[in-house]
């Protein structure tokens, strides 16, 4: 079929652009459908995956959950673009759903950030016991997780959060995990900026939807 091989032709493409080049086409060049715009998505977080030698990268999109006891509605994450390295298990299903007041904590300290990005070494997260138990049980006991690293994603017009990217080396050592921060902290801070634009695209631009 003509059409699918033109298809594939154009998606080496543009892979093989944002590997030499590190850019992307840009919305207003042509990047309008829902399915482009994941498709850069993924992208960059398989990318992110190899160029910062995590354990698992993934997206968490912010969207309305339903209602509490008290009749009041509230948020909930949601995990998209699940790239885990090669042998480690898919989490996406423990996560989807969760309450967004779980990562309260969490979202206090990235807005604290200039560059939005914050680490949680497996000290850190030990630490979360006293402070967000749930977090800690959550964190620990459900996902067994050790080192993780935050990226707050904002919506462009309000700077309202719409998500956040994360980054997990369960596989690195604590004394490692620093240092694997500071080499990649700007890169950590660009990928969520790109994503965040694309976030901010996608939801503004499908019917009844807006960050705004």
């Amino acid at each position: 079929n003509s059409n699918l091989i033109q298809s594939i032709n154009n998606q080496n493409n543009e892979l093989i652009t944002y590997f030499i080049t590190g850019r992307t086409k840009t919305h207003n060049e042509g990047l309008d459908t829902r399915l482009e715009i994941s498709e850069q998505i993924d992208m960059e977080v398989s990318n992110l995956l190899r160029q910062s030698h995590a354990t698992r990268v993934a997206l968490l999109e912010l969207h309305n959950g339903e209602v509490n006891l008290a009749r009041l509605p509230f948020l909930k994450y949601t995990m998209h673009y699940e790239w885990p390295a090669r042998g480690v298990e898919s989490i996406g299903e423990k996560v989807s759903g969760l309450d967004a007041s779980y990562l309260r904590v969490i979202i206090n300290r990235v807005n604290a950030r200039q560059d939005n990005v914050v680490i949680l070494t497996s000290k850190d997260i030990d630490e979360l016991y006293e402070v967000a138990p749930k977090l800690y049980e959550f964190l620990r006991v459900k996902l067994d997780l050790k080192n993780i690293v935050y990226v707050g994603l904002y919506c462009h017009t309000t700077n309202r959060l719409i998500g956040l990217l994360v980054c997990e080396y369960n596989q690195m050592l604590e004394r490692d995990i620093t240092d694997i921060l500071e080499k990649y902290r700007t890169t950590f801070s660009e990928v969520g900026n790109r994503i965040s634009t694309h976030l901010h695209y996608m939801i503004n631009n499908t019917a009844n939807e807006s960050c705004e």
